[in-house]
């Protein structure tokens, strides 16, 4: 049920869903108007003409296709600019961007209430009273749709731009983390894996085909155990959502506590707990935005971009991004008592995203394209010195590291040396007891 409630919400956000909901409330609305026309009193039918509702349905009918095709191609221009200015990868959140979802769908459900409307009109359908009722119907459809062509009017403006696309990056990658924090181990034991590695005797089951995890259903793991009548059988998660698998290496799942029989019974349906696909989304997967962020980064560090300004934009938002992520590591929170979640499913552990991985998927992309760019390298310093105080030693010590990579490269990437020596006092304020103050080779 978990996975179907998952695959019901990425449906609802998606265009076509909306589109569909909009055009059936059209119709149904043109047709239901002719069976509530006896709750027409009959003097209001001699104050419209007859050909008054037909009129405005024709001019809905032509304009509304005319506003549909317009807006299309608006959306297809601001997917391509996305695509090419920003990373294709954000194409995903401009397709389900909820207000050019709601306003395409109201115009073509707009449209089709007029179609209906003037085919009932034709054919006979509405008597006097039922033209007053379907006039006092288009007149609500008309406010719905100026009040629509506004918002989607101010929508305009900045879809598909850098820094609105950006910040909606920003946006669904800040609730992905929050999700994913409030609820780390669905349910599950926690499992520290550099603490407690698998145990010798479990059996990995690998996934049949590539792809990216989308989602681990962890309910229906723990269905599959208790069906299997084993109450000694454990189950250890390997592949988290957003991580690449595929057969024979980098397994779904682990299992221990049961025979090989039993194993090949229980296969097909624990791999059918993981969602796979072929793109990698944002859905359930904080890594992504924030891997996200990083290629955004990297393309305006780019040749042929050169827009420093953006990569350190980049940089300012993804501090705001890691923050999210301090609070709970640098609590010592580590387990489900101190995230306020139960254990429902005493014989599965599931890991917990590394905060290594998360740094390593921001910081390295970054210094390496900007590793020439003194305004770049000294704003990525501050970050990650902002990042090392007053927090954990696990954080400190990742952003000590970063840090010193990203100097690394500076000493190589800068041919002037003053560039290198303030990129290397920022440094050296921070961590005296490196030697820092090498300039770069001639």
């Amino acid at each position: 049920m978990y996975a179907y409630v998952w695959k019901l919400k990425r449906a609802i956000r998606g265009l076509w869903f909306r589109t569909i909901m909009f055009s059936l409330l059209g119709v149904g609305t043109a047709l239901l108007a002719a069976g509530f026309k006896q709750y027409i009193p009959l003097e209001w039918t001699n104050r419209l003409g007859e050909d008054s509702v037909g009129t405005l349905l024709n001019i809905m009918a032509s304009s509304m296709l005319a506003v549909t095709t317009f807006s299309l191609n608006i959306l297809v221009g601001a997917y391509a600019s996305a695509a090419s200015g920003v990373t294709p990868r954000a194409f995903e959140l401009l397709r389900n961007d909820a207000t050019a979802n709601n306003a395409l769908s109201t115009f073509l459900g707009a449209f089709l209430f007029s179609i209906v409307g003037i085919i009932a009109l034709q054919t006979g359908v509405y008597e006097a009273q039922g033209r007053t009722l379907l006039f006092c119907v288009t007149i609500v459809v008309i406010a719905v749709i100026v009040f629509t062509l506004i918002r989607w009017i101010n929508h305009l403006s900045g879809l598909g731009r850098l820094g609105v696309t950006i910040a909606l990056v920003e946006k669904c990658a800040v609730k992905e983390i929050q999700a994913y924090l409030a609820n780390p181990y669905q349910g599950a034991q926690p499992w520290d894996r550099q603490a407690h590695p698998l145990p010798q005797d479990a059996v990995c089951i690998f996934a049949k085909r590539s792809g990216y995890v989308h989602l681990v259903d962890v309910p229906k793991l723990a269905a599959a155990l208790d069906e299997c009548g084993l109450p000694e059988a454990r189950l250890y998660v390997m592949a988290l959502p957003g991580q690449f698998v595929s057969p024979g290496s980098a397994p779904l799942l682990a299992l221990r506590g049961v025979s090989a029989a039993q194993l090949d019974a229980l296969a097909p349906t624990l791999r059918a707990a993981f969602t796979i696909d072929v793109n990698r989304t944002f859905d359930n997967d904080p890594r992504f935005g924030i891997v996200v962020m990083a290629e955004i980064a990297s393309r305006a560090l780019s040749p042929a971009t050169n827009d420093s300004g953006t990569a350190i934009d980049i940089i300012n938002r993804s501090i705001r991004l890691l923050r999210h992520w301090i609070p709970d590591q640098a609590s010592g929170m580590n387990g489900n008592a101190n995230t306020g979640e139960q254990i429902q499913y005493p014989r599965i552990w599931m890991p917990r995203i590394a905060l290594a991985d998360v740094f390593d998927d921001l910081f390295p992309l970054i210094a390496r394209d900007g590793a020439h760019l003194r305004e770049v390298a000294i704003r990525l310093q501050k970050a990650l010195v902002a990042l090392s105080t007053n927090t954990s030693h696990e954080i400190a010590e990742l952003a000590r590291q970063h840090a010193a990579q990203a100097l690394a490269r500076n000493r190589h990437g800068m041919e002037f040396a003053p560039d290198f020596e303030a990129v290397a006092a920022v440094h050296a304020d921070r961590w005296p007891q490196e030697d820092a103050r090498a300039a770069p080779a001639a």
